[in-house]
């Protein structure tokens, strides 16, 4: 798989960034992760285990709190998401639903 980054970093309104982590958080719940700025465009296949990482600090007039999630691709996702922007290792849907 080719190497692809996506940054972002914008000032928001609390509620605006609340909507934004909320997006993330249903995506993240269907197994998979975009993440777009202007043309370019990531999309991430999270595995059911990852590496979870928190950082909160508190400076004079400062305050940052920073969240990162990382895990290794898996090898039936390699490649699948940038080919086709699809997953392949979404969880199946239930159609029982």
């Amino acid at each position: 798989m080719s190497k692809q980054s996506v940054s972002m970093e914008k000032t928001m309104g609390l509620t605006e960034a609340i909507a934004y982590l909320e997006e993330l958080v249903t995506s993240l719940k269907v197994g998979r992760i975009e993440v777009t700025e202007g043309e370019k465009r990531v999309i991430l296949c999270p595995p059911s285990m990852l590496d979870v990482e928190v950082e909160a600090k508190v400076k004079k007039d400062k305050q940052k709190f920073a969240l990162e999630l990382s895990w290794k691709s898996q090898n039936e996702c390699t490649g699948a998401c940038e080919k086709t922007g699809t997953c392949n290792c979404e969880p199946p849907v239930d159609e029982t639903l």
